[in-house]
């Protein structure tokens, strides 16, 4: 050995020759193992001087005549290397390390071996090349061999190598010259897993211990001070490292750095040196770790992926046990945190490695990065804290992604403990609850029993119930049917009475058929009451006029409260308000249930119906209705079922009315007081349907004070009507009170006041008075009736001067064209057609109109689209011209979206001759007289039609039963379809199929073909659906083909009725009579003779006989229109 060096060295191998190269067990160990021709490897941890002790016995060896090569397996590749290089560098390190290179290229060698695998190549080169190269004893180092783990091929083939090796010697003796000796950090499992190849399990584990107090001793040659001091220094080094060879170094290397301030005494060395740590490695330690030491332990422990909790885990115990140490027997995974270096194995009990581990590494550092890793560490620390108890253990949701979690990790023993110990738990928890849920189950199984026995009881009940039930329902339905019948012929015979009545006699009709009307409303009622009970009733939106509904109240309940002596007052508001949209049949309904509640139950005073707006937006208005009695109040259980909804509370009437108004999402308000009476409402939210109409003042009306109340002399002051005065004249109108005015008072131009259901005094029955008036009435039916008596004091302009109204008619349908051209022509309206919106936007563009009537669905541009390009047109008339919607879409969205696109009213299909009067009254501010009938078809041949709707078609063409017979067989000709039209219809859009069917519908309804129009709504309810297939068309086809069938056998040829012609001079006949109505009856008698004896002149002749000149005008003027259009 050379010359003894005092230097310390930190880090690498340390030469034999220097002093403070201090020998271990290990050394002895190793050499003699590989004397004896084992197979030996060193595994430790790093920086415990495995090189130094490969260096020191490669020395020995050599000494000895041992060829020794040393191959740093780290340089031979890496994660990208292939396995053909990698085997491929052992080969060439072999070649280079025993000197073959001079004399042997491996590389051609290599390559002549072709396809062979390459760790036969390498035992090929073992036997073949390298044992034949020499004769002496050789021994292969391979240091740091656990870099093969990060190669992207197992290892195992170069490991089962040196395992042949060995077990080739029993066969060739030569491999007994062959001895392999392996450095590294790692275990021989992570190595090579499959032990029947394993070399490990044949060789000799070499251990490296740190230093013992005697070895390092001689370290104290090296430091600067005296022997003495420098021992106790040593001593005391020993204390903090352990023994550790590399922090031993540091140690010595670090006193050595600060010779210039020693301690004084041996005792002194101590502090000193403890001091010197403090200040130069403990504090600020990863700053100052220089070369790195504690920093390759703290990666070692943390950087491990799968193991680090384990090592977490188990050093954590080892510091709880420092004193006595952790059984090695008792804890798995203590191989691997050996590796780390930061505890030792002593006797079988695992100890931290030294005391300034201990301070570094130390139980706070411990818990922080387990607390860092574990998502479930809380709760582990709080089972441990608990003595383990169950209450502290994991479950459902939390505990599978904690299991989830710790798959594929090596683990501390409490976790491995406490996550099972919490699937344990779990498990006896689901046991139990599957043992309650079979109880359970047999639980249900019995009550199911009884409830079966129970529901056989129920269904006996409910058989017998819905016997009682059907009784019930036939009693209802023969009772109403019963009651029907009388009821429909009091509803016909007051309407024809009241188109031929003397003003006298007219109010009265009037409440007639207001009253059969409501009978007939509520005898319906009856027949949906069982909807009602199951909660089916459905509610109509449609438009209806708030005034009229207050005056039918008002002639319904008028003669009772009349009767009973009270007074009646009507509160509504003081303009003319736009029609409504909603179930005009149940508001009133409930207002007549209210009202008639009232009389039964107020003996003296008076009954208000009060109707007011309390919020106006655009299009919603908020309306409440309200009757006041001065009776003596309600019963406080029957206000609080009607606030707060308890129908079943209430009797059959105010149920239905709670109920009712719930459905229409009202509100209610209830007063009640026993001095002052009550007062029961509602408040319901209702939709616009168009504009309200302007009041427009009548002249020369005046009235005579003192009228019967406030609100009436207001109202009629709001219509122009002024106080009676010196400047009234013989032409002016006169309100008076018919009941209190002086008879000498009364005025044949006089307009009587009564109070509703009060007959007229004897002296009001000696004026022929055009028009009497019962209060109280609302402000739409005064501005009407006012207006009527004003209008038959003037002549009839439209008629008389040959003109007519003008109305725009878009329609794509020609059989709804003539429908609604001939209900317009008995009106005195004209009718231009066209077909779709496009020809609509440019005939008012054409020609001045003062209506249009236009359908929704049309080609082109639809009704919509039409309406708004003519509303978007520059002219001020464009906007203010009435565009009334004339469709089958009669749902509250399709009307929203009519008076949307800039429409003022909404008429709905099939065609309601009467709303459609009322509607075109309305708008165009006029009143249209009765009109007498046209000429008949003669033939009975249509009432021999079966499933048609023959009253209502009449109905819709103004009774006139030729026009129906050629609308019909048109029909049956523009319907005639063959399977191949069919077939299209089926086969096209859903646009087109929507277009057809909607157009089908409206025209087979106007004619009266009520199956046809009902099986054509079906499938356009299907189609909106998306639920239309092709077998859903059948029985249509089959319902369109029978009506054809029905119209064409049953109709007579068009010759046996076609029109009687007229005298050649029959239009300037008719000129000559419209003129001589104004002038001299006596001469239009002879002219009329001179004209054809049909139908036409009948009418107009019985119109004279009763001296009603306006209708015979009105006749004249429409026979003349027909041969002017034929």
């Amino acid at each position: 050995m050379g010359a003894l060096t005092t230097r310390y060295q930190v880090g690498g191998s340390i030469s034999a020759s220097t002093s403070i190269y201090v020998e271990r067990q290990a050394d002895k160990e190793l050499i003699k193992a590989l004397q004896a021709q084992e197979f030996c490897y060193v595994f430790n941890s790093r920086q415990m001087g495995k090189s130094s002790l490969l260096l020191k016995t490669k020395q020995d060896l050599q000494a000895q005549g041992v060829d020794c090569c040393f191959i740093d397996v780290s340089r031979i590749g890496s994660s990208d290397t292939t396995i053909e290089q990698w085997f491929g560098g052992i080969v060439y390190e072999l070649c280079r390390g025993f000197d073959l290179l001079k004399d042997f290229d491996p590389l051609p060698w290599w390559r002549s071996l072709g396809g062979l695998p390459p760790a036969q190549k390498l035992s090929d080169f073992l036997e073949k090349i390298l044992l034949p190269s020499r004769d002496s004893q050789m021994v292969i180092f391979l240091d740091e061999i656990d870099s093969v783990l990060s190669l992207n091929f197992s290892s195992d083939d170069f490991f089962s190598v040196i395992r042949f090796c060995f077990n080739q010697r029993a066969a060739n003796p030569e491999f007994r010259r062959l001895q392999f000796a392996l450095f590294g950090v790692a275990l021989p499992t992570d190595l090579m897993s499959d032990k029947t190849r394993s070399p490990f399990n044949i060789g000799h584990a070499v251990g490296l211990q740190g230093f013992g107090e005697q070895q390092a001793l001689a370290l104290a040659a090296g430091l600067p001070f005296s022997e003495a001091l420098n021992q106790a220094l040593i001593r005391r080094a020993l204390h903090w490292s352990g023994g550790q060879p590399f922090l031993t170094q540091k140690v010595c290397q670090l006193i050595s750095n600060h010779s210039e301030t020693p301690p004084k005494t041996e005792q002194a060395c101590s502090d000193w040196l403890d001091t010197l740590l403090a200040t130069e490695v403990l504090a600020d330690w990863e700053g100052q770790d220089n070369p790195e030491h504690l920093r390759t332990i703290r990666d070692r422990v943390l950087l491990d992926e799968t193991n680090s909790l384990q090592n977490l885990g188990l050093y954590q115990k080892v510091l709880e046990q420092q004193d006595t140490g952790v059984s090695v027997e008792r804890v798995s995974g203590h191989e691997r945190l050996y590796l780390t270096g930061l505890v030792e194995i002593h006797k079988g009990r695992i100890f931290p490695r030294n005391r300034l581990y201990t301070q570094v590494f130390d139980a706070q550092w411990v818990e922080s990065h387990l607390a860092a890793r574990r998502p479930y560490h809380k709760a582990l620390r709080n089972w441990l804290d608990r003595g383990r108890s169950a209450d502290a253990l994991l479950s459902g949701e939390v505990l599978a992604q904690s299991v989830e979690w710790a798959r594929g990790k090596s683990l501390a023993d409490e976790d491995y403990q406490f996550l099972g110990a919490s699937q344990d738990a779990e498990k006896r928890q689901v046991e139990a609850l599957n043992l309650r849920l079979t109880e359970e189950i047999s639980e249900r199984k019995a009550a199911q029993q009884q409830l079966k026995t129970a529901l056989a009881a129920v269904q006996e009940a409910q058989v017998e119930a819905e016997r009682a039930n059907k009784a019930k329902s036939e009693f209802m339905a023969r009772v109403s049917h019963e009651v029907r019948t009388p009821l429909n012929a009091i509803l016909g015979l007051s309407y024809l009475a009241q188109q031929n009545s003397s003003p006298a006699t007219q109010s009265y009709l009037d409440k007639i058929h207001n009253s059969a009307s409501y009978m007939l409303g509520m005898i319906n009622d009856i027949v949906d009451f069982n909807q009602v009970e199951q909660g089916r009733l459905s509610l109509k939106s449609k438009p209806f006029s708030l005034d009229t509904l207050a005056d039918k109240l008002v002639d319904v309940i008028g003669l009772r409260v009349q009767a009973k002596g009270l007074e009646l007052k009507l509160n509504s508001p003081n303009q003319l308000l736009p029609n409504l949209i909603g179930d005009e049949l149940r508001i009133e309904q409930v207002l007549i249930n209210l009202l008639t509640n009232a009389i039964k139950a107020t003996e003296h005073g008076q009954i208000t119906l009060n109707i007011q707006v309390t919020e106006h937006s655009a299009n919603q208005l908020l309306v409440q209705f309200s009757i006041i009695d001065t009776g003596p109040g309600l019963p406080t259980h029957i206000r609080e079922a009607l606030i707060h909804g308890n129908a079943n509370e209430l009797g059959m009437g105010l149920g239905l009315c709670q109920r009712l108004v719930a459905l229409m999402h009202g509100e209610w308000q209830v007063r009640s007081d026993p001095e002052f009476g009550s007062s029961v409402g509602f408040t319901l939210p209702l939709t616009c349907a168009g504009e309200a109409p302007n009041i427009q003042a009548i002249d020369n009306l005046y009235y005579l004070a003192p009228l019967p109340n406030a609100l009436l002399e207001k109202q009629i002051q709001l219509l122009g009507g002024k106080p009676v005065g010196s400047q009234t004249g013989a032409e002016d109108w006169i309100v008076f009170d018919g009941l209190l005015t002086p008879e000498q008072d009364l005025s044949k131009r006089g307009i009587p006041l009564l109070p509703a259901g009060v007959a007229q005094s004897r002296p009001l029955s000696e004026f022929n008075y055009p028009l009497q008036l019962h209060y109280p009435l609302s402000l739409s039916k005064l501005h009407k009736m006012l207006h009527s008596i004003e209008n038959k004091s003037k002549p009839l302009q439209a008629v008389r001067s040959g003109q007519h109204w003008q109305a725009l008619v878009a329609e794509d349908n020609d059989i709804n064209q003539q429908v609604i051209e001939e209900l317009l022509r008995r009106w005195g309206i004209e009718a231009h057609l066209c077909s779709d919106g496009q020809q609509a936007l440019s005939a008012i563009q054409e020609q001045a109109f003062d209506l249009v009537l236009m359908d929704v669905d049309m080609p082109k541009l639809n009704g919509l689209q039409a309406t708004q390009a003519i509303r978007a047109l520059p002219q001020d008339s464009y906007r203010t011209i009435p565009i009334i919607a004339m469709t089958g879409h009669t749902q509250a969205d399709d009307i929203h979206a009519s008076l949307e696109a800039g429409m003022n009213a909404h008429v709905s299909k099939p065609i309601d001759p009467l709303l459609l009067k009322n509607t075109l009254e309305h708008w165009l501010d006029t009143s249209f007289d009765a009109q007498t009938q046209v000429e008949q078809d003669t033939s009975d041949w249509l009432s021999r039609l079966d499933g048609i709707d023959l009253s209502r078609s009449l109905e819709r063409l103004a009774n006139n039963r030729q026009l129906l017979g050629r609308l019909l067989r048109q029909f049956a000709s523009n319907y005639n379809l063959s399977k191949d039209d069919q077939t299209q219809i089926i086969s096209s859009a859903n646009s087109s199929q929507h277009s057809w069917l909607h157009t089908l519908k409206g025209t087979s309804a106007n004619v009266g073909l009520q199956a046809v129009s009902e099986q054509a709504q079906r499938l356009e309810s299907k189609l909106q659906q998306s639920q239309l297939t092709e077998s859903d068309w059948t029985p249509l086809w089959q319902s369109l083909e029978r009506a054809r069938t029905q119209i064409l056998s049953l109709a007579p040829p068009l010759n046996e009725i076609s029109d009687v012609p007229l005298a050649s001079d029959a239009e300037q006949h008719l000129q000559r009579l419209i003129h001589l109505l104004d002038e001299d009856l006596g001469e239009a008698q002879q002219v009329l003779q001179q004209l054809p004896q049909i139908a036409q002149r009948d009418q107009i002749q019985s119109a004279l006989d009763e001296f009603d000149v306006e209708s015979a005008q009105v006749q004249a003027s429409s026979w003349l229109a027909e041969i002017k259009d034929s």
